[in-house]
């Protein structure tokens, strides 16, 4: 008798494992498909606010063009709210420095602003944020080229009937490292 209820106690013990991992499953699948689904939600909104993503293509244009010429004066010109508050280790609007970094540098810059994920687009009652993952290639003077991967949030509020950038915030490997 007393090795028949050992048996009944580890059957039971096992059963309650085994719901117990079920349920983890089932809440780990839940979260990983509402994650996927605000993921999916962002990708739409931007699609469906072609508006949005053409400022962010102009935005990396008008960067570029700056970066070739040595342009910074203009580019803050077009945008000047990118200057405010510039911290190169945080990422957070460092593209003016990074325009005089380059100066002399390079004759060209192109970016792939899709080439890992489509942009995805978060509104809020600032703005919109456009989370951009792409690749950068770089044309340098002398030498051959180069280039790499992005991560980039560009925040954008509305202006003069259209949309413009007031903030970014570029990922930075310690920052990836931390996520990942």
């Amino acid at each position: 008798m007393p090795d028949q209820q050992l048996v009944i106690v580890a059957l039971a013990i096992a059963v309650s494992v085994t719901v117990a991992t079920a349920a983890t499953l089932v809440t780990r699948e839940r979260e990983a498909r509402a994650a996927r689904d605000a993921v999916q939600a962002e990708v739409e909104a931007a699609r469906a606010r072609p508006e949005v993503t053409a400022a962010v293509r102009r935005y990396y244009a008008a960067y570029a063009d700056a970066v070739a010429s040595c342009g910074t004066h203009a580019f803050l010109k077009a945008y000047p709210h990118v200057a405010e508050g510039g911290d190169p280790a945080s990422g957070v609007n460092d593209h003016a420095r990074q325009i005089d970094a380059w100066c002399g540098q390079l004759h060209g810059l192109r970016f792939e602003l899709e080439h890992y994920e489509p942009m995805r687009l978060h509104e809020h009652a600032d703005g919109i944020d456009v989370t951009v993952h792409g690749v950068e290639h770089w044309d340098y003077i002398r030498g051959g080229p180069g280039g790499g991967e992005f991560l980039m949030t560009l925040t954008l509020r509305p202006f003069a009937g259209g949309w413009t950038v007031v903030r970014t915030d570029e990922v930075t490997l310690g920052e990836w490292h931390e996520r990942h």
